[in-house]
């Protein structure tokens, strides 16, 4: 992870507003690294946001026996685009601009490639799970973090502070 706490304008060039990739899903942890935009934005750094959802192509038999996966992925693009309805709403009412990514697939690899594509100054995502947790689950954040390329990856905590990994 990048040990960056406040990236300001020094870190780009042009003046350009910090943009940021946040990936979201349906936990509560996924918002946290909106309050670390909007602090960016408390702070006077101009921010710009793209919100990034990415829906997993079913592969389970038992599921796709009763639904195509053309209809699981439909179901998951609508459920992904009111997730980034409601999590932009902060962010909209502050006055940082929002854009909306929807894609199909391995998230980590998603994540990862769309920071690139997009020209992103970083990625966003909270602290990963403990160890321990992890073995239960799959932690996105801990993928992209040990699979990370030319975009940094700032970790947050519940306060959308960054902590250093």
């Amino acid at each position: 992870m990048s040990d960056m706490t406040n990236m300001n304008d020094s870190n780009r060039t042009g003046g350009a507003p910090l943009h940021l990739l946040i990936p979201m899903d349906a936990t509560e942890r996924s918002r946290w690294p909106i309050r670390y935009a909007l602090q960016q934005h408390r702070v006077g750094t101009p921010v710009r946001v793209s919100l990034l959802f990415v829906a997993v192509p079913p592969d389970e038999w038992r599921i796709l026996r009763y639904k195509s996966e053309d209809d699981l992925l439909r179901f998951q693009s609508a459920r992904g685009k009111l997730l980034m309805d409601d999590a932009a709403i902060d962010l909209q009412k502050a006055g940082i601009e929002v854009e909306y990514l929807m894609r199909e697939g391995d998230v980590a690899f998603n994540i990862l490639d769309m920071a690139e594509q997009c020209g992103c100054d970083a990625i966003v995502m909270p602290v990963p799970y403990p160890r321990l947790v992890k073995l239960l689950s799959v932690d996105v954040a801990r993928e992209v973090l040990r699979r990370q390329r030319s975009v940094p990856v700032i970790s947050v905590g519940s306060d959308g502070v960054p902590v250093a990994m």
